[in-house]
């Protein structure tokens, strides 16, 4: 049977629940998918090879146009989705951070970070998917249903409480995960067969198995379970009605990570997404009555990068402590350091552990740190201790004292480190560096520095010239002023090695590299979108919130 026709024959069955919502002429619905981490230009690239044939196909029909865009905000998921979800990200730096209020590092992978912050986020505005679903976010987003979620990751367990399923629904989900389950099951077996063998040959070419088992699991996990799940949960939840749906392919930029952007495998990944997403245009087709606008966009690009201690020889929090202690902590030898750098990691550690671990682990942590004690005298290493490096891809923050409820200056960090911040200043795996002065934000680079507000003088420097001053400006001033943002913010792009990742990987963003900042939205062509250029992800609230938000009239949505 033709997929429409079994689309339309399955609209018969599944209408007959309690969830599906009436059909309204005036009601328009929204659907946005969400392709993690590709860049425009990519994306073009991926077309014109005709890996996404279904993307070309809709992009020539002339019923949708495709619109590059700049990210005006920093170039992470976290930051980019609550924008788009909320309105406002709340000062949301990127992907990790130091948190002075709560007195940790915060993740944005870690179900207790996300719903801190999501309580900050929510204020006193309506999220976007109320009355909606969700497919693999991190923020719900104010869905009803939020499924592979950070925080609501099981059936059912959404912020609103609010389930609308009888026994009829529950019983036509259940033959359909049937279905599904058995489709999954077959390509999880083949793509756990090409993971193993990937899996050896990389490991021979790095030589390091480092962090290899995880992306074992994360491919098997986002590109077969979670991509066919959520695709088929959604083309249930269009022939429902569900009013609003956001469904985010992470497979490309889980890919791109590991192996690079512009990897065989990465690009290979952009293949199954298009699949996916000709699948959803098939199940829109399917029930014209329900008025679906569907756009598809990205919400940042992928700068292929070589990991920091591949150029260096150590880890960037490694070498941000050897330098460090020439001035705080002289006495301590090297080793010391390396242990001081495996507590701290262990640390983290025992939050991403389930709860009920989480005590025996402490334990562990603690004989570590007495282990640290009986070694060298806590008053030597205590000062050292006070530094809190977060990485997070193509940028990296530096927290000079934990205990302080506000940011050092640059005067400041200079008195306190002055040997960490010329090695800082001269290592060529470091590209931009952005930090408050006592007179305003301050900008250094190979060595040199310069005030932001110097035109002049910074728009002969390299990273101006590609980006523009005003664009790159912007992004160094909310480093240099965000109340989460290091003391000292430093950049991967532009370093004298190459495009740096601080973490281990050969893909990254959340920096300022161009490739990083490159995004796109392709919407239907009768729909005029309000967004040009430079474009903050808060923009893209307002303008779904007005056309299709919960509390929005027809009336309203047809003017917007």
């Amino acid at each position: 049977m033709h997929p429409i026709r079994w689309l339309r024959a399955a609209k018969q069955v599944i209408r007959r629940g309690a969830s599906t919502a009436p059909v309204d002429p005036s009601r328009r619905r929204l659907v946005i998918l969400q392709i993690d981490g590709l860049s425009s230009r990519r994306l073009r690239e991926a077309m014109a090879r005709g890996d996404m044939p279904n993307l070309q196909r809709w992009l020539d029909s002339g019923q949708a146009r495709l619109r590059p865009l700049t990210a005006a905000t920093e170039p992470s998921t976290p930051v980019f989705t609550a924008g788009l979800l909320y309105g406002a990200h709340a000062g949301v730096p990127g992907f990790a951070w130091y948190d002075r209020k709560l007195g940790r590092q915060v993740r944005m992978d870690l179900a207790e970070d996300v719903s801190d912050m999501e309580r900050a986020l929510v204020g006193n505005r309506t999220p976007l998917l109320a009355g909606g679903v969700s497919y693999g976010t991190i923020w719900p987003g104010g869905a009803d249903d939020a499924f592979f979620n950070v925080v609501l990751f099981n059936y059912g367990a959404t912020s609103t409480g609010k389930v609308v399923r009888n026994a009829y629904d529950k019983l036509v989900s259940t033959v359909a995960g049937l279905g599904i389950a058995g489709r999954v099951a077959s390509r999880f077996a083949l793509e756990l067969g090409v993971g193993l063998w990937d899996f050896v040959r990389w490991c021979r070419r790095i030589h390091s198995t480092r962090f290899e088992w995880r992306f074992l699991y994360m491919r098997l996990f986002v590109s077969v379970v979670m991509r066919d799940v959520s695709t088929q949960g959604a083309i249930i939840d269009i022939l429902r009605g569900v009013p609003r749906i956001f469904l985010d392919y992470l497979g490309y930029d889980e890919y791109a990570h590991r192996r690079g952007p512009d990897a065989e495998l990465a690009l290979y990944n952009l293949i199954g997404i298009d699949r996916a997403i000709g699948k959803i245009f098939r199940a829109v087709k399917a029930v014209p009555e329900y008025n679906y606008d569907v756009y598809v966009l990205s919400d940042h690009g992928q700068l292929a990068t070589t990991p920091f201690e591949r150029v260096v020889g150590k880890d960037f929090t490694a070498y941000v402590l050897e330098h460090a202690r020439a001035r705080v902590a002289d006495k301590l030898e090297s080793f010391d350091v390396a242990q001081l750098v495996s507590l701290r990691a262990t640390e983290f550690w025992t939050r991403t552990l389930p709860k009920g671990l989480r005590g025996p682990a402490r334990l562990y942590v603690e004989w570590l740190r007495r282990r640290l004690r009986r070694r060298t005298d806590e008053r030597v290493w205590r000062p050292l201790d006070a530094l809190e490096v977060v990485s997070g891809g193509s940028v990296a923050h530096i927290y000079f004292d934990r205990g302080s409820p506000a940011r050092l200056t640059l005067e400041q960090i200079d008195a306190r480190y002055p040997e960490l911040m010329a090695a800082l200043a001269h290592c060529p795996a470091v590209g931009l560096m952005v930090a408050r002065g006592a007179d305003g934000p301050m900008v250094l680079y190979r060595g040199r520095r310069y005030r932001l507000g110097d035109r002049r003088a910074l728009g002969q420097l390299e990273p101006f010239r590609r980006l523009g001053y005003t664009l790159l400006a912007t992004h160094l001033l909310h480093a240099a002023e965000g109340p989460r943002h290091g003391d000292l913010v430093l950049y991967g792009a532009f370093a004298a090695a190459g495009d740096i990742a601080f973490d281990f990987e050969f893909g990254s963003h959340g920096g300022v590299g161009p490739d990083e900042l490159d995004q796109f939205v392709i919407h239907p062509t009768h729909i005029e979108l309000p967004l040009h250029g430079a474009v903050a992800a808060e923009q893209f609230y307002r303008f779904f919130f007005e056309r299709y938000g919960a509390g929005a009239a027809p009336q309203a949505r047809d003017a917007a």
